[in-house]
């Protein structure tokens, strides 16, 4: 075989990448492919990323091909001695989230109606936000609606403070209450109840634009087209976080779970209109009934269905007040690293079992999360703390001295 330097010859628009084999069906597929970022770099599909990096090696590379009307005969278009390797790779999930939480942040003045805007340290757009995150564009596209980031304009994308959330969608929830109405034709017309009970907020309300009415809707209902109708299981979630947010900024409070079950019970029948209310209390009544409840926030607690707080709060038992207490956990706030997450969820509390760790870590996105865990941890057989005549697997960190008291 005869080996030539082909016209076609250039190092500088191409290069050889070793990828595992779903990406290579990925390319296959010419489905979606961007590059962004220099360190790390990061190659993405619609739903994955894998991080490039320069693999050398001692061999010469030749990319080669027939050259035209000749069987024995090759030419050479690239020669080189390293090659990009494609691997996979942990995103930052909460990376641009925390960036808009430190920078960010939109309220308006209730009495004047002037915004923070001009106040911002920095401002992005969402093309800005993508280019600078790990994620492909499907879960960019869900962080974006799970955390309630949107574009103020074309050039400035932020979050609302959540205390100015709580005072807009508290009275119109109220207001929507007391007129026991779920659905909507749009925006306008849920808002117009609102201005009808509480004209405090008509200079806020006029002041803002189409975007930040509907993230705020967005909070406690489902938008389709221009309907809006109201959701139970994120107006619960809105009344739990106001809650915690309530008694500390940064939802790092901890109530005891009996006081904290009553006040969101009484908060819900406040927020719910009667239709609803009464539809979620038959719902609740007959889980607590006709089930054991292994599936609660904690396992067999009886007494109220907590499944909608399941990965974003805990039950455990307070040895300072000898009864349970019921915590709000921020992943966005959570270290991005295994070991270091880990550590900082055993500074929260002594045990945890296999499926709380579970759920906060799934944001990390690493294989066999369940065999890691159980690599840093010891389990040990502990009584339920609702029904002490069963037990509950729990695990300790193994470095943890507590444990050793245990064994």
């Amino acid at each position: 075989m005869e080996l030539y330097f082909s016209s076609d010859y250039d190092t500088n628009s191409l290069f050889l990448l070793q990828v595992p084999k779903d990406l290579l069906n990925n390319l296959e597929k010419e489905e979606e492919l961007i590059i962004k970022g220099t360190s790390p770099t990061i190659l993405c599909t619609k739903n994955k990323g894998y991080e490039l990096k320069l693999l050398e090696t001692t061999n010469t590379l030749l990319l080669i091909k027939d050259k035209e009307g000749s069987s024995d005969q090759k030419e050479i278009i690239l020669k080189a001695d390293h090659s990009i390797e494609a691997s996979n790779t942990t995103p930052r999930k909460y990376y641009i989230y925390n960036l808009l939480k430190k920078f960010c942040v939109l309220k308006y003045d209730i009495n004047t109606g002037e915004n923070n805007l001009s106040s911002f340290k920095q401002k992005y757009s969402l093309k800005d936000l993508f280019s600078l995150c790990d994620l492909p564009s499907l879960q960019f596209n869900h962080l974006i609606s799970e955390t309630h980031i949107f574009e103020f304009d074309e050039n400035t994308s932020c979050i609302f403070d959540f205390s100015f959330v709580i005072e807009i969608l508290g009275p119109l929830l109220k207001c929507l209450s007391y007129n026991n109405k779920h659905k909507f034709n749009d925006l306008n017309e849920m808002f117009q109840i609102l201005l009808s009970t509480d004209t405090n907020l008509n200079i806020v309300l006029d002041k803002m634009n189409k975007n930040e009415k509907r993230n705020l809707v967005e909070y406690i209902s489902d938008i389709n087209g221009e309907e809006v109708i109201l959701n139970v299981e994120k107006i619960k979630l809105f009344i739990a976080k106001s809650l915690f947010h309530s008694n500390d900024g940064n939802a790092n409070f901890d109530f005891k779970l009996v006081n904290f079950v009553q006040l969101f019970n009484n908060a819900l029948s406040l927020y719910l209109p009667i239709e609803l209310y009464e539809q979620d209390s038959k719902q609740t009544n007959k889980y607590l009934s006709e089930n054991t409840c292994e599936d609660n926030l904690y396992p067999v607690y009886k007494d109220f269905d907590l499944r909608f707080l399941i990965g974003k709060c805990i039950i455990y038992m307070s040895k300072s007040y000898n009864e349970p207490l019921i915590k709000w956990i921020d992943k966005s706030q959570l270290n991005e690293k295994f070991e270091e997450r880990i550590n900082e969820l055993y500074t929260i509390k002594f045990t945890w079992n296999i499926k709380e760790l579970t759920l906060f870590m799934e944001d990390l996105e690493i294989g066999n999360v369940h065999d890691r865990i159980l690599r840093l941890t010891r389990p040990v057989q502990e009584d339920n703390i609702f029904d002490k005549t069963k037990k509950i697997s729990e695990l300790y960190l193994r470095k943890n001295p507590f444990f050793n008291k245990k064994i």
